[in-house]
């Protein structure tokens, strides 16, 4: 499969490439020896993967959603457009269980070809797939439909949350926060905004071409 023969299976279905700012965050830096990142939050976990794809430097996980099947690892993410075949490293229908720790060895992805894409059309929703993607250009912004406020994860101290009880002591934990539209703009200035809206795919600010087109 080519990559023209891709873009036009993705259309057909209404379909996105995406890597998203997942709320399922850890703390602190990453293990001793371990090749993987420290923890980053949204905006910098977004901004940093935008800079890892357009390099083409490391695999990240991606999934690909269609209206009818919208499952992915947050609310927000980044729409991609693989540099070339090359870039897509694997696919799997289902997650793959790839770990985050890419010196940990992948997961259960299979080369990229017809019969994989075709594989992950069929899954039902509320299954999620996984793409090993390394090297992409950000072709815009994807918000899961119906999110009038995306919810990533953030770090709070727990003196900062309403009902605090000093006798709990204080400490640093992952929680959630909504993302106003402004905020994505700012730190994504002149990305469509993608969203699903009866069976299609729309930008929130209809000023740009439709995904995976020639122009």
């Amino acid at each position: 499969m080519t990559l023209s023969e891709l873009f036009e299976e993705f259309t057909k279905h209404e379909a996105l490439l995406v890597h998203c700012s997942t709320p399922a965050k850890t703390k602190g830096p990453p293990p001793p020896g371990s090749s993987g990142r420290a923890t980053l939050y949204f905006p910098e976990d977004m901004t940093t993967a935008k800079k890892l794809f357009e390099a083409g430097t490391q695999r990240l996980c991606c999934s690909v959603v269609w209206p009818a099947h919208p499952d992915a690892w947050g609310d927000i993410g980044l729409v991609l457009k693989p540099h070339d075949v090359a870039s897509i490293v694997d696919v799997c229908p289902i997650d793959a269980g790839t770990p985050s720790d890419s010196s940990m060895g992948s997961g259960l992805g299979k080369p990229f070809c017809e019969q994989s894409v075709s594989e992950t059309f069929k899954q039902p929703s509320g299954t999620h797939n996984e793409w090993g993607i390394r090297g992409a250009e950000i072709i815009g912004i994807f918000i899961k439909p119906n999110c009038d406020k995306p919810r990533v994860a953030t770090l709070h101290k727990l003196s900062d949350l309403p009902g605090y009880d000093a006798s709990m002591g204080d400490q640093s934990i992952v929680a959630e926060r909504g993302v106003q539209l402004s905020e994505i703009e700012d730190n994504f200035p002149g990305l469509p905004l993608y969203t699903f809206h009866d069976g299609k795919v729309i930008d929130l600010r209809p000023n740009y071409a439709t995904p995976y087109s020639e122009t």
